[in-house]
């Protein structure tokens, strides 16, 4: 008797200290008595993240494009006091050497706040304009891109703009690049401003 009870409890023992040395594995993402862990979600992609913030400065740029294009088409006339508005909002376009997301989003908010209403009229039936002409190469042009598909909505401001395949690769490279400091831009924006470009 006594050696059967000596043998149960050493039986019950090395059991007990099995369990201890192996504890049953938890299931992928859990903690022992704790909650149910997600993994965490894989951050944007840079190249992705990097195509999302072109489109502030492309936008900003066609319309300083088209805006420029109406003045000296006199199909916008500005007044004086709009005029005392974009030369401290344009003119630093023609002297930094990068500009900010945030700062392209100021000068589009800007310049829309600025229009009346027959002006903005103007500059949507130029945009509408803009759109259809792109739209047209768009549907022609067989693109290839070595960063993967190509991404539509960027060419479509690509055909849209002066020298806007150039400006769209240099914004790829840099998204903080100013187009200002260089022809034709630069002449856009003092077009806006009023004043002759100083470049022969």
């Amino acid at each position: 008797m006594n050696s059967l009870l000596i043998g149960l409890a050493l039986t019950g023992l090395t059991s007990h200290g099995s369990a201890l040395e192996h504890p049953t594995d938890p299931a992928p993402g859990r903690m022992i008595g704790g909650p149910l862990i997600a993994p965490a979600s894989d951050p944007m992609p840079p190249a992705r993240e990097r195509a999302t913030t072109l489109r502030d400065p492309l936008e900003t740029v066609l319309t300083v494009q088209l805006l420029a294009g109406l003045t000296e088409q006199e199909k916008i006339h500005w007044t004086a006091q709009q005029r005392c508005v974009l030369r401290p909002l344009l003119r630093p376009l023609l002297e930094s050497k990068a500009v900010s997301g945030a700062e392209w989003n100021h000068i589009q908010t800007e310049l829309l706040s600025l229009l009346s209403t027959d002006q903005r009229g103007q500059l949507e039936q130029a945009r509408a304009e803009a759109d259809t002409r792109a739209e047209h190469i768009l549907s022609v042009s067989r693109l290839a891109s070595v960063d993967g598909p190509p991404i539509i909505w960027q060419w479509r401001y690509a055909f849209a703009l002066d020298r806007g395949v150039a400006l769209l690769g240099e914004l790829k490279k840099e998204p903080e690049t100013n187009p200002y400091l260089l022809s034709p831009y630069r002449e856009q924006v003092n077009i806006l401003l009023g004043e002759q470009s100083t470049e022969q």
